[in-house]
């Protein structure tokens, strides 16, 4: 019963996951550097901004590439603040756990 418990919470956690990542790369490339560098930001630099960050590669390498680095703590950094994203998240962690709990 237990082992069924944490299998249905794991596989829920990769839906969210996934789900929640496809979401945030609904964009194009190119818009998802255009919102780290700007709306004015010329397309060659759009573009060198996508190949550095790996925005065209296919959509399970990007994906498997996030879920590493969260299962490992490393959250990745945000592309509109060029912050660590654990900066931001790990200290609302308590108040988020206390009301889940």
């Amino acid at each position: 019963m237990a082992l069924k418990i944490v299998a249905t919470s794991i596989l829920t956690l990769i839906v969210i996951s996934l789900v929640t990542f496809a979401a945030t790369n609904l964009k194009s490339p190119e818009d998802i550097a255009r919102a780290a560098l700007g709306r004015e930001t010329p397309t060659p630099a759009l573009v060198a901004y996508a190949e550095e960050h790996g925005l065209y590669d296919p959509f399970y390498q990007r994906y498997g590439r996030w879920l590493g680095g969260f299962v490992t703590g490393d959250l990745g950094t945000s592309v509109t603040n060029n912050r660590p994203v654990a900066d931001d998240v790990v200290p609302r962690m308590k108040n988020t756990l206390t009301l889940a709990i």
